[in-house]
């Protein structure tokens, strides 16, 4: 069973893969989505990028159903799963 993942959810992971690190989608039961992003960049340019990605998200949509967490990429494997991972191209 697969499921359709919103345009707002696609423009957020296409904006973070544009940093080259890698990028983790998770939706749990209540339709929230986790877009957890594993760079190397400082904290202020983690924030930028976190902005930036809203940016093109609310491009596509008023209310977005989505969190966003922006971390070391040496960080991103001691992040829990939060509801099911949906598998993305890196």
């Amino acid at each position: 069973m697969s499921m359709e993942i919103p345009n707002y959810v696609n423009a957020g992971v296409r904006k973070a893969r544009e940093k080259k690190g890698k990028v983790k989608l998770y939706v749990d039961e209540d339709g929230t989505y986790y877009l957890v992003i594993g760079v190397s960049l400082a904290c202020r340019d983690r924030n930028k990028l976190m902005n930036e990605i809203y940016d093109e998200v609310y491009k596509e949509t008023q209310e977005a159903n989505m969190m966003i967490l922006v971390v070391d990429e040496k960080e991103i494997v001691k992040i829990e799963p939060i509801g099911k991972e949906i598998e993305i191209e890196q």
